[in-house]
């Protein structure tokens, strides 16, 4: 699952699960989620605050690119 804005890694929202199914990661809602991705650690959001509770791993946008698809 995703959350905030992706710029600048992603053009747009829509580009982001385009990107990561390259991966082999797919989107999946918050309840399935392995990771939430943000913009920022300091976000919160809704999802932020769900995803610590069900200790889903939380990374941030250029976390994912740098270690995700470089």
């Amino acid at each position: 699952e995703f959350t905030g804005s992706p710029k600048p890694y992603f053009e747009t929202k829509e580009k982001f699960p385009e990107a990561i199914s390259e991966t082999g990661f797919k989107h999946t809602s918050l309840k399935d989620a392995k990771f939430l991705i943000t913009d920022s650690y300091e976000s919160t959001s809704s999802k932020m605050a769900a995803a610590k509770k069900k200790g889903i791993k939380i990374l941030t946008y250029k976390d994912f690119v740098d270690i995700c698809l470089k």
